[in-house]
């Protein structure tokens, strides 16, 4: 992964959009400054839309922005949401993302008023999801760097697909769910269980 830039899909919440906009851009180039790119710029869709005097409940072709989102997050190497503005959008793209077994990464604020928010999150176990908390948008930055670091470090290990029959691949599913392993780690660890 030295070579070739990491590739993310980000994800935040387009409600109060200009509200959140400048923090978004810094997490852009925050992203692009650690060698990575962005798989869609939706931020840039979005401000043409609102020029347009376009908002979410008007018809402007939703079927093919989702195409292109689902086509984004598909090419993407991992993913990080900003989820302090939460969504149910954001919430099901991190669920498809985990799906496709991308490692996620979610930020959220900590609010200065009692919220639900971070529970709900705190609440979600994946082995391939990040969640941080934070106070300060510096620390969000921060967090973006490392994790950027992380997955590519990951990545750029060895990789070879493995065939499972469906009895095979359902009983390592079983295992995954029981453990709150990933399918990689419970045969890595059955590897290291075994003497050559």
């Amino acid at each position: 992964m030295t070579s070739k830039k990491l590739k993310v899909y980000f994800s935040a919440s387009t409600r109060d959009f200009n509200t959140w906009k400048p923090f978004y851009l810094r997490i852009i180039k925050t992203i692009k400054m650690h060698n990575a790119t962005i798989t869609r710029d939706w931020i840039t869709c979005t401000e043409e839309s609102l020029r347009k005097g376009i908002h979410e409940f008007s018809n402007k072709g939703w079927e093919a922005i989702y195409r292109a989102v689902i086509k984004a997050i598909k090419a993407a190497n991992i993913m990080i949401v900003e989820n302090s503005n939460p969504s149910f959008s954001n919430g099901y793209l991190t669920y498809f993302a985990l799906t496709l077994n991308k490692p996620t990464l979610i930020l959220q604020k900590l609010a200065t008023r009692k919220s639900f928010m971070r529970g709900l999150t705190a609440g979600i176990k994946h082995p391939l999801l990040t969640k941080f908390f934070y106070s300060y948008e510096s620390q969000a930055l921060e967090q973006i760097g490392k994790f950027i670091k992380q997955s590519k470090e990951t990545i750029a290990r060895k990789s070879f697909h493995l065939k499972l029959s469906v009895k095979e691949y359902n009983k390592l599913t079983k295992l995954m769910l029981k453990t709150g392993k990933s399918r990689t780690q419970i045969i890595r660890d059955l590897i290291l269980k075994t003497k050559a």
